[in-house]
């Protein structure tokens, strides 16, 4: 018997090389699953709702703003102009403009045919609605609405069937509807459904892209992402003018405000400045004329103006209380400005009172007088310029490109999706066919054989000649039909093995066996004994395998008088043998089929009949049958000298070795050699046999 060999641990490393061929050999698969994302792909590009974008451009200039807060900016760190602009954008985004939009344009309500085929192909259907409004309860939920022809309609809503017809409102309950038109063939059905105003607006938030054209720019740029051309311009359109709109009113609101409150004011100065003027008549007559010093006078010019700040702190802060809270810097600023006005007109009242009574006296009535004065001169002013300016105020954004769509559509891209889809569906291609090969437990080639520590006496590619003599039914062998084949020749290459191993046994009997049907084990047997017998070797083909043995059909010899009908008859002198089946070739075929073939294998005769061919023939090839099926091989390895085992390549199992070699060992049997069948391309065994 042959000695087994050790083989080496296999490698953990990834064979680059080995993964490349692999993929290469599976380039249909890889082929397949591109093709598929690319159908895919092409029908969602084919199927998808075109998507197109309008655009619009403002421009926000709030040196425009007729504010005085605008005037204060030398004493106050009012925000800066990017942040102003930012917040601009979110006032844009907000529910006080959209919602007006959503309103004005009726978008929460949503109407469509019903079809889906009427969606794809409808479009001569078209129905717009001016009106619709339901209760709560019926908010988000469907309705159907049904052309009946004249103008007609009905709405099928929650069960309720209303009748309306075109331009005129329909009205019942809590439902109103309004369908200002219709164009449809009679029976055509819609659904119509009324969305929550919210979710609506949050919609056409996520469908606007509002960004500033470069920091400090001032410059907006609005796009609107939609379906419908004329649509998403009507929407872009009404946010803009929404948002001019409410910018105006504010500016006004603000204006407005501070008329009313110089409405208010004015007359309080005037009566102010009356009693001042009163008090300062009588004290100069009951004074006569006093003139008054250098210092008076400097300390009275000095109160005027502190008085003159103050009273201008007091007016602004009418108009910035009306944009901020107490809490914000601005306002902080105006509060820390007026609190240093008040020192300073501490300062100046501590240096009044240190002049004589009657300058101290004559000194606070002229300043009363002239800061009324001043104050009061200043609101008339300011009122008289308030009311021109309240008629022509303008809003603080200007409209440089009013919005339109763009001709072509954005999404889908279908190019782009073509080749994601292309790229998609080679990497998922690549990924199922090495995820299918690193799951794979078949076997792959000669390593997965040597790392069981066998020899592999050949490697047998897979014939695809054989495979059309046999669709064709033809009843010779592979090595007769077609010699050059590269099965044959490897078969060739397992004749010279099997012959050095015969003649170190001593023994001239070749058991071939296998650990599962289906292996091409009678392929490789008949082949094995046609080149052994072109070698010039007088051989014996016996077929063992008494259940499903297929010998006789290789040859197209009759099955009568087999070997189960020799073992079973003792009165039967030897068994029927088929001579020069072709030149030196004689052939013993299975005979019957028997259900007790290991019983027959186990008597005397067939000992007996293994003894005389043994001397008769130089080599008696014996086919068994499957090991992991029945035990008859392990009953025959105990006469012969060399022992195959057949593994086909993708087919069986490492396990299924393995376990074959446990089932021998068990008897003492040590198979010889494994043969490996049907090697496709995929493997470096084909390469090595289709290259040579």
């Amino acid at each position: 018997m042959n000695t087994t060999k050790n083989s080496s641990p296999a490698s953990d490393e990834i064979d680059l090389l080995a993964l490349f061929k692999v993929l290469k050999s599976s380039y249909l698969k890889i082929g397949f699953f591109t093709l598929f994302f690319i159908l895919l792909a092409a029908a969602y590009s084919f199927l998808a709702t075109p998507i197109y974008q309008a655009n619009a451009t403002l421009q926000y200039d709030k040196a425009s703003q007729v504010s005085l807060v605008d005037q204060m900016s030398e004493m106050m760190p009012l925000s800066n102009s990017n942040g102003q602009v930012d917040s601009e954008i979110e006032v844009i985004k907000s529910r006080m403009v959209l919602g007006k939009t959503v309103t004005n344009l009726n978008l929460d309500t949503q109407i469509a045919p019903a079809g889906f085929f009427d969606k794809l192909w409808g479009d001569k259907i078209d129905a717009v609605v001016a009106l619709y409004l339901v209760p709560e309860d019926f908010i988000g939920k469907p309705a159907t609405l049904t052309y009946l022809g004249d103008n007609k309609y009905s709405l099928n809503i929650e069960g309720q069937v209303l009748e309306g017809t075109v331009g005129i409102l329909l009205k019942q309950d809590d439902i109103s509807l309004l369908v200002s038109s219709l164009v449809a063939e009679v029976g055509q059905e819609f659904t119509l459904v009324k969305n929550a105003r919210y979710s609506t607006i949050e919609n056409l938030r996520n469908t606007l892209t509002i960004a500033e054209v470069g920091k400090g720019t001032g410059i907006i740029n609005m796009a609107i992402k939609g379906a419908d051309k004329t649509e998403n311009v009507q929407i872009l359109n009404s946010i803009i003018q929404n948002y001019v709109d409410q910018n105006t009113e504010r500016k006004k609101e603000v204006t407005n405000n501070t008329l009313l409150f110089l409405d208010e004011y004015l007359p309080k100065i005037k009566t102010k400045l009356d009693n001042y003027e009163n008090q300062l008549n009588t004290f100069r007559k009951k004074n006569e004329s006093i003139d008054l010093s250098l210092e008076a006078k400097s300390a009275l010019d000095s109160a005027l103006q502190v008085e003159e700040k103050l009273n201008e702190l007091t007016f602004k802060e009418v108009e910035i209380q009306q944009l901020y809270t107490r809490n914000h810097p601005a306002y902080q600023s105006l509060l820390d400005k007026r609190q240093q006005l008040l020192r300073e007109k501490e300062k100046i009242s501590k240096a009044i009172q240190k002049l004589p009574n009657t300058q101290q006296q004559i000194v606070r009535l002229t300043r009363d007088v002239e800061s009324e004065q001043a104050i009061y001169n200043q609101l008339v002013a300011k009122q008289q310029e308030l009311s021109v300016l309240n008629s022509g105020i303008t809003a603080d954004v200007r409209i440089i490109d009013s919005a339109e769509s763009q001709p072509n559509a954005v999404a889908p891209k279908k190019a782009l999706i073509l080749v994601l889809a292309a790229i998609l569906g080679f990497i998922v291609g690549c990924a199922y066919v090495i995820a299918r090969e690193f799951f794979n437990n078949k076997i792959k080639g000669t390593e997965d054989i040597d790392a069981l520590g066998i020899n592999v006496y050949a490697t047998i590619p897979f014939s695809s000649y054989e495979k059309k003599l046999i669709a064709e039914g033809n009843k010779h062998p592979l090595a007769l039909e077609n010699p050059a084949d590269t099965a044959v020749e490897a078969i060739r290459s397992l004749r010279t093995s099997v012959y050095f191993s015969v003649m170190n046994q001593g023994n001239n009997l070749v058991m071939v066996t296998c650990a599962s049907p289906g292996v091409g084990k009678s392929f490789v047997t008949s082949n094995m004994a046609v080149v052994l017998a072109n070698a010039g070797k007088k051989v014996l083909l016996i077929d063992t395998d008494l259940r499903k043995g297929r010998i006789h059909k290789a040859f197209g010899l009759s099955n009568k008088l087999g070997l189960s009908d020799y073992l079973s008859q003792s009165d039967t002198s030897q068994p029927n043998i088929h001579n020069s089946v072709i030149e030196n070739l004689d052939v013993i075929c299975r005979g019957k089929n028997v259900t007790h073939s290991s019983e027959l294998l186990m008597s005397e005769r067939f000992k007996r009949l293994l003894d005389t061919v043994k001397g008769q023939y130089d080599i008696v090839v014996i086919d068994t049958a499957p090991i992991l099926a029945i035990t008859d091989s392990a009953i025959i390895g105990k006469y012969v000298g060399t022992s195959l085992l057949i593994a086909y390549y993708g087919v069986n199992t490492v396990k299924d070795v393995e376990l074959s070699l446990k089932r021998f060992k068990q008897n003492d049997i040590e198979i010889t050699g494994v043969i490996l069948n049907g090697i496709d391309a995929k493997s470096d065994d084909y390469n090595y046999v289709y290259e040579y």
